[in-house]
């Protein structure tokens, strides 16, 4: 409901703390999995709290920032995938030489890593760039507090990211196996490789994504056009249906 202001300003209070223990939480694992599974958390307080300032921008951001987070954060779970099938386990302590053996993977996962993380012009930078300006424009002290956490957010994610790539990609331990022979980390590459080509898309082609998205939350925020667009398509239903149906009734006499 658009006039429950006040249940608008909980929705993005409660997003400050989820950015930051998410991102915390995230830095404390030692897996790929566990890491990205905690930013999943931290993530979803960026789109609650572009959707608790509730304006038409920020919804648009919401928007922008759910479909960033789909495409990106698929393929660094799939890049950890990778790393498993390499290594044999996703624990960082038992990973490395990925990017000796295989440093497409590395870019890749650079890329993705930068686009989680904010850093422009990927998708993740304009996704928070919207996000940020929104609670600026907004010109209340709670909603710059919640635009300083949603910034540390980014900070920390960055650093759980570079976690990732010091302990299996840029580490070489003489115990740690590296299993290239099998093909099959070579076919999931090629998948991750095109998701990052969508990524990059969004990114680099930010102003048509943000117009969409903008076109979006305008029908999204729309409730009396929703409920007579329902309605009168129905309407005109149920009248076809009566003409069918006195047609059927007049054939049979």
């Amino acid at each position: 409901p658009h006039d429950l202001v006040g249940m608008h300003w909980l929705l993005a209070i409660m997003a400050g703390p989820t950015m930051i223990f998410g991102v915390i939480g995230a830095m404390s694992k030692g897996s790929i999995r566990s890491i990205l599974s905690y930013h999943i958390i931290s993530q979803v307080g960026f789109m609650l709290l572009a959707c608790g300032f509730f304006t038409p921008f920020g919804v648009a951001a919401s928007i922008f920032y759910v479909v960033h987070h789909i495409i990106v954060k698929s393929s660094l779970f799939l890049i950890g995938g990778i790393g498993a099938e390499i290594n044999g386990s996703d624990e960082l302590n038992k990973m490395g030489h990925l990017w000796r053996v295989a440093p497409i993977v590395g870019i890749v996962f650079l890329i993705q890593a930068l686009s989680l993380a904010g850093l422009p012009p990927l998708s993740g930078f304009w996704g928070k760039y919207m996000i940020v300006l929104t609670g600026i424009k907004m010109a209340n002290p709670v909603a710059y507090i919640l635009v300083a956490c949603s910034i540390l957010a980014g900070v920390w994610t960055l650093v759980s990211m570079l976690k990732i790539w010091l302990s299996s990609f840029w580490k070489n331990p003489e115990d740690v196996p590296a299993h290239v022979a099998n093909k099959r980390w070579k076919r999931m590459t090629a998948v991750v490789v095109g998701m990052v080509m969508v990524s990059l898309s969004i990114g680099l082609g930010a102003n048509f994504y943000m117009g969409v998205a903008e076109k979006a939350a305008q029908m999204a925020l729309d409730q009396e056009g929703y409920i007579e667009k329902v309605l009168g398509e129905r309407t005109a239903y149920n009248v076809q249906r009566t003409v069918l149906t006195q047609n059927t009734l007049d054939d049979g006499r």
